[in-house]
């Protein structure tokens, strides 16, 4: 299954469309790369598809050179940091996720780190602003923390602190699933109303008559 990837960065970023499921911006020719020093810019917000990451702050512990990557893939947006050398001392931030367009809204939020080093552990929360947190303490490549939220939203800031405990933790992901809005139906017209009585009634004589 394919899907196509938008990506639009405010500050004069190239948009980028593929039939890829999964794609940076530093694997494609003639585009430029994020990093947390693009995000650390003033005004910085990123686009994919329908939803809009923005309002990125309070950054802790990460490089400037630690690679960015949002994307689409089976449904699900992801934002993930790869770290240029491996996190060896605490790292988070606060960002906001909301939807730009279209019927689809936030229903789920999930995070885990991973490392390739086999002693890499650390201990990690995932705050949304419902607000709910989730705490973890995980060995290598955590099992992902999830926050449900009580009603879908278009909108929600979220934060995240890893602290690694053993070894190097090198790469977060958090991941945002969302859920289509259900129309509710109005209230039915007075004169469909009194229409549909008035049939009623009708129908009764008819049935009185017949017997």
């Amino acid at each position: 299954m394919t899907a196509s990837t938008f990506l639009r960065k405010s500050f004069n970023f190239v948009a980028v469309a593929t039939a890829a499921t999964s794609i940076s911006l530093a694997n494609v020719s003639g585009a430029q790369a994020i990093t947390i020093a693009d995000l650390k810019a003033s005004g910085a917000s990123f686009t994919v598809t329908d939803k809009t990451f923005s309002n990125f702050s309070d950054f802790v512990g990460f490089n400037d050179a630690d690679v960015v990557t949002f994307n689409l893939a089976a449904g699900v947006h992801r934002f993930q940091i790869q770290s240029a050398g491996g996190w060896m001392t605490p790292v988070g931030l606060n960002y906001t996720v909301a939807v730009t367009s279209g019927p689809s809204l936030i229903t789920k939020a999930t995070a885990n780190y991973q490392t390739s080093d086999p002693n890499g552990m650390g201990t990690f929360t995932f705050t949304t602003g419902q607000p709910s947190t989730q705490t973890g303490t995980n060995t290598v490549n955590s099992a992902p923390l999830m926050n449900t939220f009580t009603s879908s939203v278009t909108s929600s800031t979220f934060s995240t602190s890893l602290t690694p405990t053993g070894g190097v933790i090198d790469q977060f992901t958090s991941r945002y699933i969302q859920t289509d809005a259900v129309a509710v139906p109005g209230p039915l017209p007075i004169l469909g109303i009194g229409a549909a009585f008035g049939f009623s009634r009708k129908l009764r004589k008819r049935i009185s008559h017949s017997a």
